[in-house]
């Protein structure tokens, strides 16, 4: 098993930390688009656990698995930052500028999941089958 495979199950396996971290102390690391969403971030905390037992059964998934998962939180962060963007937007022609929607959670989070997907990318035989037979 390939090292990227391996911190992909670790990135997985750490799934119920980042749970805890986020809930217990406000360390929205892994999902900073769904704050404003308590069940849909539960939710994805449960889902990105069944991805853990999957990444270990069956760890030829994990890649493909990481590669889904990463993107979709990709887009939902880049979602939620155009949105808070456009809002901001809305408020400065208001005359009303208050805040920002790029904060510290965001840009973290970010780079956490911006490294999954990269690894994601680069360990899956479906996306990149020409790099694996290098290996």
């Amino acid at each position: 098993m390939s090292s990227r495979v391996r911190t992909l199950q670790l990135y997985y396996l750490a799934t119920p930390l980042f749970w805890l971290a986020d809930y217990g102390w406000g360390a929205d690391l892994r999902v900073a688009a769904l704050a404003a969403w308590p069940a849909a971030k539960t939710l994805y905390y449960l889902v990105c656990c069944g991805l853990a037992v999957v990444g270990v059964a069956a760890p030829r998934m994990a890649s493909l698995a990481g590669l889904v998962e990463s993107s979709a939180n990709i887009l939902l962060l880049l979602t939620s930052l155009l949105a808070g963007y456009l809002s901001m937007v809305e408020r400065a022609a208001a005359g009303t500028l208050a805040g920002t929607p790029f904060t510290l959670g965001k840009l973290v989070n970010f780079m956490v999941v911006g490294t999954m997907l990269v690894l994601s990318f680069y360990s899956n035989p479906l996306v990149a089958p020409q790099q694996r037979r290098r290996h």
